[in-house]
């Protein structure tokens, strides 16, 4: 049995663009560089790049254990359990590019709502090693695992899908496999046969220059086959073969940077202002 406490803070944290694009158009609209620090790194009060700014605070706490049930010397049962806790809290500023031009001081920022969530979760795995004689070992495992959630930067927030949250991520994880060994230990042969069904697949893109996520189920069913054969104390062989079939079984994501998708009714164009592409009719 065990437990574990984490109490993390991140104050603030930010994520920088810079642009050439930004740069000059900042210069070209205020005519004078006092806006554009060259020199110093960045502190917030630049009008020439991009600074998406928040404070972030994780509590989480953990409690787990694992059971063994062994009803003779070859068969072994295994039940793991974990209960998790997250508490995520966010204060988000949403930056102003060009502030300036309108009259506010350099660094400017709308300081939006503050932003909590607790995600409460269950976990665990169950399963089985069961020893057919001293050289072979046959196993089955069935598993649950968890991720949480969080928050979304809001100047990305309503832009190409992406809400203000994403959700936690959940995998059920199966897997079977055959341990043996022979030759008196001199050939090893490991068999496995996995397929893990997502719920709620954590994804990043960048969205109004922003680091995002999304949610989107997934699945994957694979194999692998492991050899190792030492003919002598000298000599030591290796063999490994895997196979992977990976789907995406629902949900969608839009591509920023082929929004067209092969649609001849529409352009792809940039707009150097903004530093964006924009999707427009042909």
């Amino acid at each position: 049995i065990g437990a574990n406490y984490l109490d993390f803070k991140l104050t603030p944290s930010d994520y920088f663009v810079f642009s050439n694009t930004l740069t000059a158009t900042t210069l070209a609209l205020t005519g004078s560089p006092a806006f554009v620090d060259f020199n110093n790194p960045p502190d917030g009060t630049g009008q020439n790049y991009y600074l998406n700014r928040s404070n972030y605070k994780l509590r989480s706490w953990a409690a787990m254990g694992e059971f063994y049930y062994q009803p003779n010397d070859a068969l072994r049962f295994t039940l793991g359990l974990r209960y998790t806790n997250d508490h995520k809290e966010v204060d988000p500023f949403a930056p102003i590019l060009f502030g300036v031009l309108g009259g506010l001081p350099p660094g400017a920022v709308v300081e939006e709502p503050l932003q909590t969530v607790t995600f409460r979760e269950t976990t665990g795995r169950l399963g089985f090693d069961w020893h057919l004689s001293q050289e072979s070992m046959l196993y089955a495992f069935y598993s649950r695992g968890y991720k949480g959630g969080g928050f979304n930067p809001p100047g990305s927030v309503g832009i190409a899908g992406i809400t203000a949250t994403f959700d936690p991520e959940f995998v059920n994880s199966y897997e079977v496999g055959l341990k043996n060994t022979f030759m008196g230990g001199h050939f090893l042969l490991n068999l496995t046969g996995f397929h893990y069904d997502y719920k709620g697949y954590q994804i990043s893109r960048i969205v109004n220059r922003s680091s995002v996520n999304e949610n989107i189920d997934a699945s994957v069913n694979g194999a692998e086959i492991e050899t190792i054969w030492s003919p002598t104390q000298n000599w030591r062989f290796n063999g490994t073969l895997g196979y992977l079939d990976t789907s995406i079984d629902g949900g969608s994501s839009l591509d920023v940077f082929d929004r067209a998708q092969g649609n001849q009714g529409y352009t792809l164009v940039h707009d150097p202002f903004t530093a964006q592409n924009c999707l427009v009719p042909t």
